[in-house]
C-alpha cells in the first residue's frame, strides 16, 4: 500500500460514523498483539532463529551457502567502513531487533554511535538490511 493510499484509507476512517467501533475493534487487536509478543519474549530462546511480524511468530529455516557467503562479505566489508569512520556497530545474527510493532532478527544490522549508547553498546550502532535480502 503506497503512502497516498493509507492516508486516504486513514482519512475514511477518520471521516466514518463508526469510527468509534473501528478504533475498539483495532485495540481489541492490538492488545491481543501484545499478549502475544510477550509470550514470544518469554518463550524464544538463544537456539531460536524467530521475529514477531504483524502479530505472527516467524521461524526461519537454515540459510543456505550462496546467502551465507554472500552475507559474510557484506558483514565484512560494512564493518571495515564502519570501524575505519567510527560511525557506529555493526551486529548479525541472532540480535534481535525490536521496532514498533515488529520484532526481528536481521542478518546484518548497524547502528549509529547515538543508538549504541542508547542500548549500552560502544557507541561504535540503524537497521540497514533485513533478513533474507539476496538470495534463497
Amino acid at each position: 500500500m503506497t503512502v497516498q493510499a493509507e492516508r486516504k484509507l486513514v482519512q475514511d476512517l477518520l471521516n466514518s460514523p463508526r469510527l468509534s467501533l473501528y478504533a475498539n475493534q483495532i485495540q481489541t487487536v492490538l492488545n491481543d498483539e501484545a499478549r502475544r509478543r510477550q509470550a514470544f519474549y518469554e518463550e524464544i530462546t538463544e537456539d531460536d532463529k524467530a521475529e514477531f511480524i504483524n502479530g505472527e511468530i516467524i521461524y526461519h529455516s537454515p540459510v543456505k551457502l550462496r546467502h551465507n557467503i554472500a552475507a559474510k562479505y557484506l558483514l565484512i566489508l560494512l564493518d571495515a567502513y564502519v570501524r575505519a569512520t567510527d560511525s557506529g556497530l555493526v551486529g548479525f545474527e541472532k540480535l534481535l531487533i525490536s521496532l514498533t510493532r515488529n520484532d526481528y532478527e536481521p542478518d546484518i544490522c548497524y547502528f549509529g554511535k547515538e543508538k549504541a549508547r542508547r542500548r549500552g553498546g560502544s557507541g561504535r550502532i540503524r537497521c540497514v538490511f533485513r533478513r533474507r535480502i539476496l538470495w534463497r
